[in-house]
């Protein structure tokens, strides 16, 4: 239950595989080795999978305002999905300040560009591709998964197909503009200073990379968690997500608020954290069988409640 580096006997981890081409690791040395040996992703994948029946694939973001993080944290959903069959992907990005924000997204289509045109040799399904974050992580998981195929943040690969097929979240950045103060500090001065290294506080350049405010009709289904008690990240910052994601878009959106759950109640293994593990497999599972965004089997959350309070 302890153990950080716990892995299933019956999964395989393939570490520390650079997404990278030769021309982008050369571009990135300027950021020094430490920032170079980011541009790694991990796998991890049942000992027994057949690559004649591709398995979906879920892509995970780590979080940790940006600034710190890795993939290598122990993360009990991770484990689980690569257990019942799924096939993961942990995936490191280069860190602020020593490289500047949106090189945290560029980063991260990157290596959704690697697993598109490898994951197959890992017994994945490059067609269905899932991705997750927590913490800053989700706001690059969502910001990803809403902003498929723009080109600005595809600079040598911008005809690569970088569409997903469902998000799921975890005490996730939805809104760095917080119009609603909901912050206990200035998200937006500190993201456009500090993360994304402007000036002065850009609320415009804040708005294009929050997801609250890249919604759209066509919005792939997103699956949602945010514990009750965290105090870094705003609880009803995910409600606002929830709630502007209904108006916008018929596109399924679950959220599933954690009673009692701190920041980084996820991280480590607990029964809540199993649980949620369990939860996040029979949605994935449901979207990925049925192929559409129909209510269903799993929908928790009921259309009727309303978060607005």
């Amino acid at each position: 239950m302890v153990n950080p580096h716990f892995v299933p006997k019956n999964v395989f981890q393939y570490g520390d595989i650079s997404y990278v081409d030769h021309k982008e690791a050369s571009d990135a040395k300027k950021d020094g080795f430490e920032q170079i040996t980011c541009l790694t992703l991990d796998i991890y994948a049942r000992k027994d999978i057949s690559k004649s029946t591709p398995k979906p694939v879920f892509m995970f973001i780590h979080g940790g305002e940006w600034i710190r993080g890795d993939k290598a944290s122990p993360y009990p959903l991770i484990r689980h999905l690569a257990e019942v069959g799924w096939v993961v992907v942990s995936v490191n990005y280069r860190l602020a300040p020593t490289t500047l924000y949106p090189t945290q997204l560029i980063d991260a289509k990157r290596a959704l560009r690697w697993v598109k045109l490898n994951i197959e040799h890992f017994g994945g399904d490059p067609k269905f591709i899932a991705v997750a974050g927590d913490d800053a992580g989700g706001q690059i998981a969502a910001v990803l998964a809403l902003t498929p195929n723009k080109r600005e943040y595809q600079t040598g690969f911008e005809d690569v197909d970088t569409s997903v097929k469902a998000c799921v979240l975890i005490n996730a950045i939805t809104d760095l503009v917080d119009e609603q103060k909901l912050w206990d500090y200035d998200i937006s001065d500190y993201f456009s200073k500090k993360i994304a290294g402007r000036g002065n506080k850009d609320i415009a350049f804040c708005k294009e990379h929050s997801p609250l405010y890249l919604i759209k009709t066509d919005s792939v289904p997103f699956l949602v968690f945010h514990g009750d008690r965290d105090t870094l990240i705003p609880f009803k910052s995910s409600i606002n997500f929830v709630n502007e994601f209904k108006k916008k878009t018929k596109s399924e959106i679950q959220f599933i608020p954690i009673p009692g759950g701190h920041h980084v109640y996820h991280l480590f293994s607990s029964p809540r954290s199993h649980y949620q593990a369990i939860g996040v497999e029979q949605w994935l599972n449901h979207i990925y069988d049925d192929g559409n965004n129909d209510k269903n089997e799993y929908a928790w959350v009921s259309e009727e409640n309303d978060f607005s309070e």
